[in-house]
């Protein structure tokens, strides 16, 4: 009867040995998690400040996109009023005879230049365009990116 009181007080003992060394593993397992936990969300932090600044980035971007479309109107405008005063020169170029021939040769200069202008324009604008196409999905992207987080 002792002996088997012993054994069952022996049994108990390692029992809780194995429990105190299982409590111990899952104690430090927890702790490794919880760190894993702050890492992570230290990274989602960092990935939201730099969300943050993408998202001005793009605001930045739109507003200068504005601008410059802007530009290229005001040249556009130039352009055109270029190309007509060069129209209305060759006239008067034409209505002056021998005499306008040298004024004539200018304003065939001058139109070119119009139209070498606006061809540029085009040019330009049509990546300006994608751009600008670009630049609003750009935002709904980065816009879901910060619900989710």
């Amino acid at each position: 009867m002792i002996s088997d009181l012993t054994d069952t007080i022996r049994l108990m003992n390692e029992q809780t040995k194995e429990m105190n060394e299982f409590t111990m593993h899952t104690n430090t397992i927890a702790e490794q998690g919880s760190k894993q936990v702050q890492d992570v969300t230290g990274q989602m932090d960092k990935i939201m400040e730099n969300g943050q600044a993408n998202k001005a980035n793009l605001v930045s971007l739109e507003e200068d996109v504005v601008k410059i479309n802007e530009v290229i109107g005001l040249i556009r405008v130039i352009a055109s009023q270029t190309n007509l005063l060069s129209l209305n020169a060759s006239i008067e170029a034409a209505r002056a005879g021998d005499a306008g021939r040298g004024f004539a040769v200018v304003a065939q200069e001058v139109q070119k230049l119009a139209v070498q202008t606006d061809e540029s324009i085009d040019i330009f604008q049509n990546p300006l365009c994608g751009l600008m196409n670009k630049q609003p999905k750009s935002s709904k992207i980065m816009m879901r990116v910060f619900r989710i987080y």
